[in-house]
């Protein structure tokens, strides 16, 4: 056998591997969604997103005559792919509605994993798409969003589809094959019928074609008469696909998208967050906000990988890896130099973290294949990879609440400063200790309050009730977020925390614990 023969085989074989490795990583994932997709409570915007999915499907089986998506506060500024396919899907699931988005959600954010995967191996070989999914799927904020986030999981998984369809495009410039073509627009269009930032996929598209077009200026005219067609086609099935899962852009086909992008660009709504110890207005924030709070929740593996990534980029300079690189840094660095109006911490922003984690991963999977710095280099991967695991386990079920070590010092250091509990996940725990808590013997059923009127949703109608305000009910729930836990006096029955760290405080009002 020649030596060329021996790398195919060896190749082969690497290939075989974390092939294999990889279905079981996605065969743990299954098992855990089935386990614990239960375990989520339901965040604040839930309930808007599965109105908002069934309105659009009657208002396509009614003709267009149930406009009642339309008179919502804004949800109609988004595509609703997802909340469509979730009410669909729930139809045929013999769950409690919420409890099917969660099933659904988290499904979608195992697709996620698996372009991680197809991102890595198409640009550094199936040991960095390994990596790269095992990463992804051990970044607690993505992880933890994935079972209950209907807007920005759905979105970010598009968007890395999108952009490994972009790689793609890349590799067969300039002739782009049917299914280059077809699977972009597809990409493309998906990321648009969930939020109107999918536009920043055609900007990168545009982008790595002007960069490859600038290699055959030569005969830069007969390669222009073989891309434009194509990329014509790309974005015509991208603005297709988006139309039919968006209802407003479909009536408003123009200014439609450029009114939603303009809307949530400058976002003047007021929105108060909890940044660096003191709370301040969206509009208020520092340009450093989002870099901020991406150094304190990416896991440490992620900002080692990116270090090595940015310093490998320098010195390679290889197109592939700078895309990907592109399509997590620069949502960010948009959001640093327009300083847009951010709050619930990274969540606007998730999209951005599965690329730099592939980034990253690609760049570690590169040290450790060399022979120089594998023994080390790998030992240094594989505790990376550990540290996040632990805390993931910890947290169940409120990954989504996550703080990396080396920067932000745990949640509990974190909490003294930032958000933890935005999206009120642990009302469901909650509410489930003081069902079980509740004497039967007791008269009448439990009734249970808080600011937030997803709390009925979540309560078992057999054994409790909303109470109708917060001081008249038996158990209160009061999240940390704006010290709601301080707002009812009364004897504190429990605590909902994670690593120590109280999350949600069950209160039994009582005027007499006033001071």
């Amino acid at each position: 056998m020649s030596a060329f023969e021996k790398q195919v085989e060896i190749g082969r074989r690497a290939y075989s591997i974390f092939t294999l490795a990889f279905g079981c990583l996605v065969l743990l994932h299954v098992v855990l969604i089935l386990l614990s997709f239960r375990d989520y409570g339901m965040t604040s915007d839930e309930a808007h997103h599965i109105r908002y999915g069934e309105q659009i499907v009657r208002w396509y089986t009614s003709g267009f005559e149930d406009k009642a998506l339309f008179q919502t506060h804004n949800t109609w500024l988004y595509g609703g792919l997802f909340d469509t396919c979730a009410h669909l899907i729930s139809q045929f699931l013999p769950l409690d509605r919420y409890d099917a988005n969660h099933l659904v959600n988290a499904c979608f954010g195992l697709i996620g994993v698996a372009a991680a995967f197809a991102i890595g191996t198409s640009v550094g070989g199936p040991f960095a798409g390994f990596l790269a999914a095992l990463a992804l799927f051990l970044t607690p904020r993505y992880y933890g969003h994935s079972f209950n986030n209907p807007k920005d999981i759905p979105f970010a998984v598009c968007y890395l589809w999108g952009v490994f369809a972009i790689l793609q495009c890349c590799r067969s410039f300039p002739s782009f094959s049917k299914r280059c073509i077809v699977g972009t627009g597809l990409a493309i269009g998906c990321a648009l019928g969930i939020r109107v930032g999918g536009l920043m996929l055609i900007a990168y598209l545009g982008l790595v074609i002007a960069v490859l077009l600038t290699k055959h200026r030569g005969q830069l005219a007969p390669t222009l008469r073989i891309v434009l067609p194509r990329l014509g086609l790309i974005v015509l099935l991208a603005y297709v696909t988006m139309l039919l899962f968006w209802p407003y852009a479909l009536t408003n086909p123009l200014s439609g998208p450029l009114s939603a992008l303009h809307k949530f660009s400058t976002f003047s709504e007021s929105h108060t967050s909890f940044f660096n110890g003191r709370y301040v207005l969206n509009t208020e924030l520092p340009r450093l906000y989002a870099p901020t709070w991406f150094l304190l929740t990416v896991p440490e593996f992620t900002l080692v990988g990116v270090v090595i990534g940015m310093a490998l980029l320098i010195i390679r300079k290889r197109f592939d890896h700078f895309i990907i690189f592109l399509a997590g840094a620069f949502p960010v660095l948009y959001a640093v130099i327009f300083n847009t109006p951010l709050y619930d911490g990274i969540r606007h922003l998730l999209f951005a973290m599965p690329p730099l984690v592939v980034f990253g991963m690609v760049a570690v999977s590169d040290m450790v294949k060399r022979p120089a710095t594998h023994p080390v280099a790998g030992l240094i991967a594989f505790l990376l990879c550990c540290l996040p695991s632990i805390q993931m386990i910890r947290l169940h079920p409120n990954q989504y609440v996550y703080f990396n070590t080396l920067v932000a010092g745990g949640l509990k250091k974190a909490s003294l400063n930032y958000e933890t509990d935005y999206w009120e996940n642990t009302f469901k725990q909650g509410i489930r200790w003081a069902e079980n808590s509740w004497q039967e013997t007791r008269a009448g059923k439990q009734k249970i309050g808080g600011f937030s009127e997803n709390i009925r949703y979540m309560l078992d109608s057999t054994r409790s009730e909303m109470a109708p305000n917060p001081e008249a009910a038996d158990v209160y729930l009061g999240t940390t977020r704006y010290d709601r836990h301080r707002v009812v006096a009364g004897e504190i029955l429990h605590i909902v925390a994670s690593e120590s760290t109280p999350l949600l405080y069950l209160i039994r009002p009582d005027t007499a614990y006033q001071h």
